[in-house]
């Protein structure tokens, strides 16, 4: 047994499934409705299609798109994900997360999701010509660079109906506040991925990972721990075995009271 371990843990297959247990179980705890104080509505981790791990609505890839891997893969041309609902609740509190990356600077109006109609007020998230986050009509224009090219980046976008204000956060960060809520129509187009609503097209060229939405504004800690990357195996075999240190040493100190 104590030589089976060490090299179980050095080979690869071991690492593996040590890795996949962890994202297993990581996703398990981010997607229980007790995990976050707003309710997990929507969750697409892009493994084998555009299936709906938290609801019933499955997105239907469009043009091409691939949804594989963990990762929806656009082309910026033709490719894009159509649901037959709207995922972003249109009243109250909601939250939207997901990780996006540019393949490249395509200096054109670009989004990575979007729900509604101009002027509805529609819905979106993606970027104008000058490479900076649009958050729908209501927040248009931020000060806020999209990530560069070829890098994963986290977004979030909270929007706290009571407060009456709005935030948007990049790799957990706060990056800027919108003081009012940000509305969304009840008409228009059904939620896109990759594609502007109607009559619009600005399509995105990237990929999309771990897309979330929620019922409520998710608060700050909550975004970052969304964001965070998950350890790798070596680092989580350590905390576990340093875990197992301090309860053995509180074993014995306890014995001796």
């Amino acid at each position: 047994m104590n030589s089976f371990v060490p090299s179980f843990r050095r080979s690869t297959v071991g690492k593996r499934v040590v890795a996949r247990f962890l994202l297993v179980a990581c996703v398990g705890f981010l997607s229980s409705p007790g995990a976050f104080a707003a309710t997990l509505l929507h969750h697409y981790d892009f493994a084998n299609g555009v299936l709906d791990l938290a609801g019933d609505a499955d997105g239907v890839l469009q043009g091409g798109a691939v949804a594989t891997g963990g990762f929806l893969t656009l082309d910026g041309q033709n490719d894009y994900v159509q649901f037959s609902t709207r995922l972003v609740p249109t009243e109250g509190s909601w939250s939207v997360a997901f990780f996006a990356q540019r393949d490249v600077d395509q200096r054109s109006h670009t989004e990575v999701i979007s729900q509604g109609r101009s002027s509805g007020p529609g819905f979106y998230i993606g970027t104008d010509p000058s490479g900076r986050v649009r958050v729908g009509d209501d927040w248009a224009v931020t000060p806020v660079l999209f990530g560069p090219v070829g890098v994963l980046s986290h977004y979030a976008v909270t929007v706290d109906s009571a407060a009456s204000v709005s935030r948007l956060y990049v790799n957990g960060d706060l990056a800027a506040t919108l003081p009012q809520e940000i509305r969304v129509t009840l008409n228009g187009t059904n939620t896109r991925l990759g594609r502007q609503f109607d009559p619009n097209d600005e399509y995105f060229d990237g990929s999309v990972a771990d897309l979330r939405v929620y019922e409520g504004a998710l608060p700050a800690n909550e975004v970052a721990a969304l964001a965070a990357p998950v350890p790798e195996p070596t680092s989580w075999a350590l905390m576990f075995t340093g875990g197992l240190v301090l309860l053995s040493v509180r074993k014995r100190l306890l014995s001796r009271v």
